[in-house]
Parts: C-alpha cells; sequence; structure tokens
C-alpha cells in the first residue's frame, strides 16, 4: 500500500525515513522500464542510483521484503545495465526466490541471469525449477542446452517451442539455426538465420559470419 502525508516540518523524520521520491512500492518491470527511459535519464541522468538507493533502504528497514529485492534485481537488470551489474541481479533475484519459493518466475529470471554468467549448468537448473511449459521457458532450457553443446537435446526443445502457447523472444530463430548448423543441417540454418535477420534487424559482423558458415 501507499501511504501519504503532509509534506511539512512536522512530518520531516517520517519524510526522511520511509518517503519514496523516484520509486513507487506499487512498481513492476514495465514501471522501472519507464523511469529509466532516454527521457527520464535526460532530466535525471542519475535515476538509477537514486533508484538503487531508495530500494536499498527499504531492504534495510524491512530485509525480507522479497519484492524489493525483485525489483532492486530489476533496476540493476533494465537500468543502464552493464555485465558487473550481473552479481548484484544474482544476488537478489536469490534472496527473492528464498523469500517467495513459489514464485517460479523468480527462476526464470535467475536461468537467464546464468546463462549471461555463463553459468549454463545452474541456467538449466533454475529453467527446469521453474516447471513452466511457456514457450519463452521452453526457449531458455534449449538456449542453455545448445550453450552446453547438447545440440540434439536443444533441437528436440526448440521443436516443442514452436508448438507450444506463448510469446518468445526473436533470438529464439539465431539459435534454432546455430542448432541446426551443428547438427550439419545447412539448409535449415540459412533459413533461419535469414529469417532471424529478418525478424531482429540484426546486421552485425557475428550474424552474417554465421549465416556464411552455414553457405560454406
Amino acid at each position: 500500500s501507499t501511504i501519504y502525508i503532509k509534506n511539512t516540518e512536522a512530518n520531516q523524520e517520517l519524510i526522511d525515513k520511509f518517503a519514496y521520491h523516484f520509486f513507487m512500492p506499487n512498481f513492476n518491470q514495465k514501471d522501472i522500464t519507464e523511469a529509466c527511459s532516454e527521457d527520464n535519464l535526460i532530466t535525471s541522468p542519475d535515476i538509477k542510483n537514486k533508484l538503487i538507493t531508495e530500494l536499498e533502504r527499504g531492504i534495510v528497514i524491512n530485509p525480507n521484503d522479497w519484492l524489493h529485492h525483485k525489483n532492486l534485481a530489476l533496476v540493476y537488470q533494465n537500468c543502464q545495465y552493464n555485465e558487473k551489474d550481473l552479481i548484484k541481479i544474482e544476488e537478489h533475484f536469490l534472496q527473492a526466490s528464498k523469500l517467495k519459493p513459489d514464485d517460479t518466475a523468480l527462476y526464470y529470471k535467475l536461468g537467464f541471469t546464468y546463462i549471461k554468467m555463463n553459468n549454463n549448468e545452474l541456467a538449466l537448473q533454475y529453467f527446469k525449477k521453474a516447471g513452466n511449459n511457456q514457450a519463452d521457458y521452453l526457449v531458455g532450457i534449449g538456449t542453455a542446452q545448445y550453450n552446453l553443446g547438447q545440440y540434439k537435446k536443444a533441437f528436440k526443445t526448440f521443436l516443442k517451442v514452436r508448438k507450444t502457447r506463448g510469446t518468445f523472444d526473436n533470438n529464439y530463430y539465431q539459435t534454432l539455426a546455430r542448432t541446426y548448423y551443428m547438427l550439419d543441417k545447412n539448409e535449415l540454418s540459412i533459413e533461419f538465420h535469414h529469417r532471424y535477420i529478418d525478424l531482429a534487424d540484426d546486421r552485425s559482423a557475428e550474424t552474417y559470419t554465421d549465416l556464411a558458415q552455414a553457405y560454406f
């Protein structure tokens, strides 16, 4: 809940201790992303640090608030993200999952955090722990299997994705194309590399190198 009090001298002690100026308690991932939009960064370039400060203060007041841990991880993940933030993202998603073990979405987020940390064994463990058969969860499992060199398993998982309800990122097509390549199915690899390029508009050197190798 949110409590409003008058901004008066008599209430200053309460305001200093508890007030949120940048983070609202009802924020979700979309709100956090909007708070870190380009327009907000122009007017408040230090918004990330301000959000972190308020959330860390909230955790000090109530260490068992799983939602603050989750939101702090989301701030690190969505607001001016850099690889150095991965340790903090892992730390706070883990703490949130310990405090709220029935929230399977936290295991899903941990899975992708571990993929970014190149710890695909743990990524696979947390994706499976999520126990959800939606398309985006299966993409996570398949990506971890591909990174571990389990190409046949990844292939079977990716085929399930296309028959499963839900949405998924366009990067799915790139990893599927790379899986086809590793299984020596080059015509299909070429087809899905082109599909990925068209959908994601990825014109990077890495993408064209992948495509060239399949043609070769």
